[in-house]
């Protein structure tokens, strides 16, 4: 099976901090070889990103972001791609 880029874009509700979500959220995106487009904060408990990368990552970027921190309680993950 051949990993082919894809672009992703994940929207987590739920409470989060502006500042430590986005600098984990980028730190994640990094750590797993993922080039992030943009983090948006609607409000203080909606967020979308934007990353794309190959699929495999892509999938656990999404996985990742289901499990609540300190700083961010996930309620609800969506994603979908938009390539």
């Amino acid at each position: 099976m051949q990993n082919k880029t894809r672009k992703l874009q994940v929207d987590i509700t739920g409470r989060c901090q502006r500042l430590w979500t986005d600098l984990f959220l980028r730190r994640k995106a990094k750590k797993l070889g993922l080039n992030l487009h943009g983090v948006k904060h609607a409000s203080l408990h909606k967020s979308e990103v934007l990353v794309s990368g190959e699929q495999v990552s892509l999938w656990k970027f999404v996985k990742s972001s289901k499990n609540s921190i300190f700083f961010m309680k996930t309620d609800k993950v969506e994603f979908k791609f938009v390539d």
